[in-house]
């Protein structure tokens, strides 16, 4: 054989690879129909509300402040079962 045929028949082997592994990603991604979210309906008994993790209008706020310190605290503790965690 001569390098020439080698080159062209590696080529069209790594380009058939390459295709039938783009072909799997596309479809593993396009089967993703399991979405879970919590409602009100869905939770049960044993979780806990921490409330709004949100500050009151942060999108508007001059100082940058996001997050609700005190809430915050709590779902740390609620996280990690230690007080001011």
């Amino acid at each position: 054989m001569s390098n020439r045929y080698r080159l062209i028949t590696g080529l069209s082997a790594a380009v058939v690879i390459v295709a039938v592994l783009l072909c799997c990603c596309f479809i593993s991604f396009n089967n993703i129909n399991d979405i879970f979210a919590f409602t009100t309906t869905n939770i049960t008994s044993g979780a806990v509300d921490v409330g709004d993790i949100l500050l009151e209008g942060y999108a508007d706020r001059s100082d940058g402040k996001v997050f609700n310190k005190d809430t915050m605290s709590m779902l740390y503790a609620k996280l990690t079962g230690k007080s001011g965690a």
